[in-house]
């Protein structure tokens, strides 16, 4: 059960600090990671919803349209984003909910 729990932390608070300090261009893996994990939170935690499509947004804030159709067009990006969707799809509702406004709070520091 914990390492269902170590992809949303591993995903929300280790990749998106990393990558909105990043070049413009984005990692496939990382923004698959990112996008998964994202969307993810907007609907286990729909109050929160639009502060979690924000972060979302501050990760691709200096790509261009170009760059990120490239990267979600991927097979890093579609594999990662499955496989973290399909990892956090097993975490039970309310610890999603805890854990998603847990990564929220730390990406406001």
């Amino acid at each position: 059960m914990m390492k269902l729990y170590g992809w949303l932390s591993l995903a929300a608070l280790c990749a998106l600090p990393q990558v909105t300090r990043a070049a413009p261009a984005v990692p496939p893996k990382a923004l698959g990671s990112v996008e998964a994990t994202v969307k993810f939170c907007a609907q286990a935690d729909s109050k929160s919803a639009d502060k979690y499509k924000e972060w979302g947004k501050l990760l691709v804030r200096e790509m261009s349209e170009k760059e990120l159709a490239e990267a979600r067009s991927s097979s890093d990006y579609k594999e990662t984003y499955e496989t973290i969707t399909a990892e956090l799809e097993k975490i039970p509702s309310d610890k999603a909910v805890e854990t998603c406004r847990a990564a929220l709070t730390q990406s406001d520091k």
